[in-house]
């Protein structure tokens, strides 16, 4: 009996798997919906009702340091401005995965060469960036597209309006006496590409937080690329909606490759690396 058992069991999950995110994901909004619910409860406690509305969810109770450093591998620190009142735009605090996208920016090079700890040579390495049309989505501080232009990448970062003067901010502090080309620009997603051109690259890290948003993200990668676009999407490998991102984007794009981590110089970052991957996209072309 235990082996019909067995059997049944393997069918019952060969018909439950493919449709497991959305099985599961009533519990998980749940979950979400108590969790914002006993988050506005303690802003309203700590700050009033001033900062509770409708979208509220942008908002949390953490306080962060005002400042974030970021040391480039030359050297060179950058310093970003960030929320540090605990309450706002998720997007005005950095992000572990920005950090190691970031790194990754500045290690690549047109060779295909990652550069592991010690290995970096600036006078041998051109960074795969440089030179290359790229647009950042979901920027934040700024912190990401802002490593990209000083290493020579074109770069669009965008965000919510609401972010842009500090992406702007951030990016003037750290570029002054740089020959940069670097901008912002507010962009949401499911918007038409009013930048008159396709991108060589799209940035992304940690943007993929919730399952209904994953159609316009996907369509958004679509209006943004060419054939030749690569998509260089950071993210923590906890993300609930990762797995159901993947399995709607291989209709769209294939995964050229799987970064290792281990190859980055992250040894100044006090968070464990190993909880973040880097992917990138590719178009697939019929």
């Amino acid at each position: 009996s235990s082996g019909i058992n067995a059997e049944y069991g393997v069918r019952i999950l060969c018909i439950v798997y493919p449709f497991r995110y959305y099985l599961i994901y009533p519990l998980y909004r749940g979950v979400r919906v108590v969790e914002q619910f006993l988050c506005i409860s303690l802003v309203v406690f700590m700050f009033g009702e001033q900062e509770v509305s409708s979208d509220t969810y942008g908002k949390w109770t953490l306080s962060f340091t005002p400042e974030v450093h970021y040391k480039l591998i030359q050297g060179e620190q950058l310093t970003f401005t960030q929320n540090s009142k605990g309450f706002g735009e998720l997007g005005s605090h950095i992000w572990d995965a920005g950090i190691v996208l970031a790194r990754y920016i500045e290690t690549f090079d047109v060779n295909g060469k990652t550069w592991g700890k010690g290995e970096y040579e600036a006078e041998h390495s051109t960074p795969y960036c440089r030179g290359k049309s790229v647009i950042e989505l979901g920027s934040g501080i700024g912190l990401t597209g802002t490593v990209a232009s000083i290493i020579g990448a074109d770069i669009i970062m965008t965000d919510k309006p609401a972010l842009i003067d500090l992406i702007t901010h951030n990016l003037e502090k750290n570029t002054v006496g740089k020959l940069v080309h670097g901008s912002a620009a507010p962009f949401l997603w499911g918007s038409p590409n009013n930048f008159g051109r396709d991108f060589d690259i799209i940035l992304a890290a940690d943007l993929t937080y919730e399952i209904e948003d994953i159609p316009v993200l996907i369509n958004t990668f679509l209006s943004l690329s060419n054939n030749n676009t690569q998509i260089w999407l950071a993210y923590g490998k906890e993300r609930f909606a990762m797995g159901a991102f993947f399995d709607q984007v291989q209709k769209f794009f294939y995964k050229v490759e799987k970064v290792p981590t281990h190859q980055l110089i992250l040894d100044d970052v006090d968070f464990p690396i190993s909880t973040i991957e880097i992917v990138k996209l590719r178009k697939i072309v019929k």
